[in-house]
């Protein structure tokens, strides 16, 4: 069942290497996804923009986290 859970900003929503079944969906501010690239290794960062969904790959998956996410704002 769907729940509105707010986070303060430079809070972690998770880890990478967490394991748990939730998506989530921004309702308001803004959250960071960091991962490594998968060829160079090389830190990167994805913005979640109000209204999309994040953690649905692992949550499908059923697979621990590969990012963590992090809220902004």
């Amino acid at each position: 069942m769907p729940k509105a859970v707010e986070y303060k900003a430079n809070s972690i929503v998770y880890f990478k290497g967490d394991n748990n079944d939730r998506v989530y969906l921004l309702k308001s501010g803004k959250v960071s996804l960091k991962y490594n690239d998968i060829e160079t290794g090389q830190e990167m960062y994805d913005l979640i923009q109000t209204g999309e969904f994040f953690g649905v790959k692992s949550a499908l998956g059923k697979y621990p986290r590969e990012e963590t996410a992090m809220v902004l704002q």
